[in-house]
């Protein structure tokens, strides 16, 4: 209905969530929706992101027919978060990473700040360094729509998460590894609930003996 809750429409393509093809920002998220009309407009455009220059471009590169391929749209309940964010739950050194900012995911997923970094060592977890970064905007959400705002000036380079946050998150992450047997990059937000998942992807993770070895053919950059 048109006052009921806001929830996020989010796309799921046919090859998406291997290690070898994961789409990552690649498909359309839709923040805010509500109300019948919204619904549609915000499943029509998942559908169509998978026919975006840089989905079809990511397809090429990956060797996936565009013509084989489909979208399917899921719905879950926005989350009002303070704070959200990404993780991975093994990095090549052997680390959980986490990566974090005010407001809603997208000021870490579309780049518009820089967020704070967490390393913490898988036993434990415990946190071993954190990386404060510069967060001076925002995104909220409501019935009005998605809205970008200013930080608090004392709070662009204060970390968004306590060290028992960042321990519990982490943990959180772990068990996401645990149930898809794989490490995993996951998506997160933090609201008055407590932690919760929104997503998790396998992703492949490069030991640091094979990053040692240089490509010879150059058609890389890191």
């Amino acid at each position: 209905s048109e006052n009921g809750p806001l929830v996020a429409a989010r796309s799921s393509a046919i090859h998406e969530g291997t290690t070898a093809t994961s789409y990552a920002g690649q498909l359309e998220t839709i923040l805010g929706v509500s109300g019948l009309d919204d619904l549609i407009t915000a499943v029509r455009a998942c559908w169509m992101s998978l026919w975006s220059p840089r989905a079809v471009r990511y397809m090429r590169v990956h060797n996936v027919d565009p013509a084989r391929n489909a979208v399917a749209v899921l719905f879950q309940s926005l989350v009002p978060a303070r704070t959200a964010g990404g993780a991975l739950s093994r990095t090549p050194d052997d680390r959980i990473v986490l990566t974090a900012a005010w407001g809603l995911g997208p000021a870490v997923a579309q780049g518009e700040v820089v967020p704070d970094r967490y390393v913490l060592r898988r036993d434990g977890p415990a946190v071993e360094c954190v990386e404060p970064g510069h967060k001076d905007r925002l995104m909220t959400c409501s019935e009005a729509g998605v809205r970008w705002q200013a930080v608090r000036s004392d709070l662009i380079t204060a970390p968004c998460l306590s060290e028992s946050e960042a321990m519990a998150l982490a943990r959180l992450v772990l068990r996401a590894e645990s149930v898809m047997n794989f490490p995993v990059e996951v998506e997160w937000a933090l609201g008055d609930g407590g932690f919760e998942l929104l997503q998790a992807r396998p992703i492949a993770v490069t030991t640091q003996r094979e990053e040692d070895h240089p490509r010879t053919d150059h058609s890389s950059l890191k």
